[in-house]
């Protein structure tokens, strides 16, 4: 069974899916709302400007009592201070990053269906098939 197949037909028995009333709201103005997977942080521009507007902070050498006052005015301040192109630079290496698993992921797929499983095969011909080769060959071989 081939990948596509296979998530067709996870999908088929998946519960439904949670719809959030934002959702429902963005989607009746016309917005596609695309969601970040968890623990990839690489893939979300604000991350990046939280590191920016913590950097802001940090530089600004508060001494004495850090209230909490003071860590929201910097914190305002800091977020203020990403610019408009700061923000596009966050943006276009998230669409870097992305691109970039999009290559991974395409050659995954490549090596995957160029796997051939052989049950019952006794003969040792395992080191030209094996996942590094396979990886090797493909990325020699890719433009």
């Amino acid at each position: 069974m081939w990948n596509p197949d296979l998530y067709d037909l996870v999908a088929s028995q998946a519960p439904p899916s949670k719809m959030f009333r934002m959702v429902e709201i963005l989607k009746a103005n016309g917005h596609d709302v695309l969601r970040i997977p968890p623990c990839h942080c690489d893939l979300n521009a604000i991350e990046m400007a939280w590191a920016s507007t913590k950097k802001y902070a940090r530089n600004k050498r508060v001494n004495g009592d850090l209230n909490i006052t003071t860590l929201k005015d910097l914190t305002i301040n800091g977020l203020l201070n990403v610019t408009k192109n700061e923000w596009k630079s966050f943006c276009d290496h998230v669409k870097k990053v992305e691109k970039k698993y999009w290559e991974i992921d395409n050659l995954v797929e490549q090596t995957i269906d160029k796997i051939n499983f052989v049950v019952g095969d006794d003969s040792d011909d395992s080191e030209a098939t094996s996942l590094p080769n396979l990886i090797s060959n493909l990325t020699a071989s890719s433009p």
